[in-house]
C-alpha cells in the first residue's frame, strides 16, 4: 500500500507554542509518500533515497531506529517482515515537519494494516509518542496541522483536542523557501530555554508579544486583511530574531522577499537555518518566487 502525507508550515507562534502560547499552522502541498512492501529479511526496515539509506527497528539504536522499534512493538502484525520506502519532497532539518509527517504516515499505514480506526485525538496522541524519540518535549503543532489537513489555531496543554480550524474565506499567496538545514529543533529549543531561565521577565514579555501577534494574525486572515497579516508575520520574525533563532541567511531571504513585493516574511519552524515563508498578494507571488530562487530552494 502507499500513503501520502504533507509537510507543514507555522504561520506564527513557533517556540512560544512550547510554553502554551497559541500558534497558527497549516499543511503544505509538498510532502512524502510512504510505500509498504514485503521485506527481504525478518525485520522492519525503513529506507530513503531509493534504498540507499536504511534504518532497522532496534531497541538500542539511533532515535529513528528506536521509534521504529516502538512502532513495531505496538503494531506487530503491520510491520513484521516489512519495508517502508520513503519518497520525500521535504528537505530534512528544514522546519517543515518531516519527522512529524513520517510519524503520522507510519501510523496511518499501521492502522490500515491492522484494521484499526483511530480518531484525530488518538492519532495525535500516538504521533506525539513517536515524536518524543526525536524531540524530548514536542509542542505537537506539527502533528496537529498535518492531521487536521487545514489551517489551525493550536494551543498546547488543552485537555480536549488541542486545535481548532481557522477557516478564512480566501488565503493570500504564500511562498515557502528553504535556505539550508537547521541545527535541530531540540538544540534550538534548549538554547532558548536557557535564555528564558536566565531572564524570565524579558522572556515573558516576548511570549505576550507573540500571543498578541498570533491573535491579531488570525483575525486579519479571517477578515481578509492580508496587508495587516503580512506586517504581523514580519513582527513575529523580529521577536524570533531576538530569541536568537534566526540567521543572517534567513534575515536576508526575508528582506529579499519583501523587496520583491511580499507583504511580510519570517522564518518558520525551529529556525537556526531551515525554511522561511513570505505572505503576498496572489498576483505578486511569482515575483517573490523568482527573487527567492536566486539564493534558496522554493517549494
Amino acid at each position: 500500500m502507499s500513503y501520502w502525507v504533507p509537510g507543514k508550515i507555522i504561520i506564527c507562534g513557533e517556540h512560544a507554542v512550547v510554553y502554551g502560547v497559541p500558534a497558527l499552522a497549516m499543511p503544505i502541498a509538498k510532502g512524502m509518500r510512504l510505500e509498504l512492501i514485503e521485506g527481504e529479511i525478518d525485520e522492519f526496515v525503513l529506507s530513503f533515497d531509493g534504498g540507499g539509506t536504511t534504518f532497522r527497528a532496534r531497541e538500542d539504536g539511533a532515535p529513528l531506529e528506536k521509534m521504529l522499534y516502538a512502532l513495531q512493538s505496538e503494531f506487530q502484525s503491520a510491520f513484521t517482515r516489512k519495508q517502508v520506502r520513503v519518497f520525500s519532497e521535504l528537505p530534512t532539518s528544514s522546519g517543515l515537519g518531516s519527522s512529524a509527517a513520517l510519524g503520522v504516515g507510519l501510523l496511518n499505514i499501521a492502522c490500515h494494516q491492522c484494521g484499526v480506526t483511530a480518531n484525530e485525538q488518538e492519532l495525535f496522541e500516538q504521533a506525539m509518542k513517536l515524536e518524543r524519540f526525536f524531540h524530548g518535549n514536542p509542542s505537537g503543532v506539527d502533528h496537529a496541522s498535518i492531521i487536521a489537513g487545514e489551517l489551525i489555531r493550536y494551543e498546547k496543554g488543552r485537555t480536549s483536542l488541542p486545535w481548532m480550524p481557522c477557516t478564512p474565506e480566501a488565503m493570500p499567496g504564500l511562498v515557502v523557501a528553504h535556505g539550508g538545514p537547521h541545527q535541530g529543533t531540540e538544540k534550538a529549543v534548549s538554547a532558548l530555554r536557557r535564555r528564558a531561565d536566565s531572564n524570565p521577565k524579558w522572556f515573558q514579555s516576548c511570549l505576550e508579544t507573540i500571543r498578541n501577534i498570533v491573535n491579531q494574525t488570525e483575525r486579519a486572515l479571517l477578515d481578509g486583511d492580508w496587508v495587516k497579516a503580512g506586517q504581523l508575520l514580519s513582527e513575529n520574525h523580529v521577536v524570533l530574531s531576538d530569541f536568537g533563532v534566526s540567521t543572517p541567511n534567513l534575515d536576508a531571504l526575508c528582506d529579499k522577499a519583501i523587496q520583491a513585493g511580499a507583504l511580510g516574511a519570517k522564518l518558520t519552524g525551529a529556525g537556526c537555518g531551515g525554511a522561511m515563508i513570505a505572505l503576498c498578494q496572489p498576483e505578486d507571488r511569482q515575483k517573490v518566487v523568482r527573487a527567492l530562487e536566486e539564493s534558496a530552494t522554493v517549494l
